[in-house]
């Protein structure tokens, strides 16, 4: 059994770009109906082309209409992400005996 048996990534791109034969849709189907997994794939491939589709619409509002409209409101930007993890904070002392 081959990994394209075991998870048709080429035919859930066809499926996603709507260029699957009917062969192939035939597969596909009896693949997604014992496979969780692929089934979880071409839902996330469609849900997120619909998310893009919204996006790409020409009723989306533009980014800096939206930023304009944060600041309207009040919102306050996010604070920084940190540069060091907690738990290279409490590895130092062990890499530098004389830091403390």
């Amino acid at each position: 059994m081959s990994i394209s048996e075991l998870h048709p990534e080429e035919l859930l791109d066809k499926d996603a770009r709507g260029t699957l034969t009917d062969a192939e849709r035939t597969l596909l189907d009896a693949h997604l109906a014992r496979c969780g997994t692929c089934r979880f794939e071409r839902t996330s491939r469609l849900d997120f082309a619909a998310e893009r589709e919204e996006l790409e619409s020409d009723d989306a509002p533009f980014t800096s209409e939206l930023i304009a409209l944060a600041l309207q409101s009040g919102a306050t930007p996010a604070p920084p992400a940190r540069r060091h993890s907690p738990l290279a904070a409490r590895r130092a002392p062990l890499l530098d005996p004389g830091r403390h």
